[in-house]
């Protein structure tokens, strides 16, 4: 089978629990696809902020959101139903995949020592 990604893909994760592909990708979205359904289902965003214009037109924020380097589901996947991204922001973002809610629920950020330059996150377990 063959599918398209909606943004570049960059890394790709797997919930054997409940047969879910991640693919990280850039723009600050994280693509689900439900296997079993064979569709996409709602993607992960960096923030809240993304959203749409008035004139439904994407903002000018989501053209600018981090595009994500690494993705990761936990091994404790079943106790603690965790995803992690990692981006070029120089943070890492974690979303409850238990919730209905498509913002994360923490970040952890880098944080260096110039203000215009956080460092990549390159790995996450």
């Amino acid at each position: 089978y063959k599918t398209r990604v909606p943004t570049p893909g960059r890394a790709l994760a797997y919930d054997a629990a409940r047969c879910l592909l991640y693919v990280a990708a850039t723009q600050g979205a994280v693509h689900v696809v439900d296997l079993e359904a064979g569709r996409f289902v709602d993607p992960l965003r960096a923030s809240s902020e993304l959203g749409d214009d008035a004139d439904g037109v994407a903002s000018q924020k989501k053209k600018n959101a981090p595009g994500f380097t690494r993705l990761a589901v936990p091994s404790c996947g079943e106790v603690l139903p965790v995803l992690a991204a990692a981006g070029e922001d120089g943070a890492v973002r974690f979303w409850d995949r238990r919730a209905s809610d498509r913002t994360p629920v923490a970040v952890l950020s880098v944080v260096g020592n110039d203000a215009d330059h956080r460092p990549e996150v390159t790995a996450i377990a």
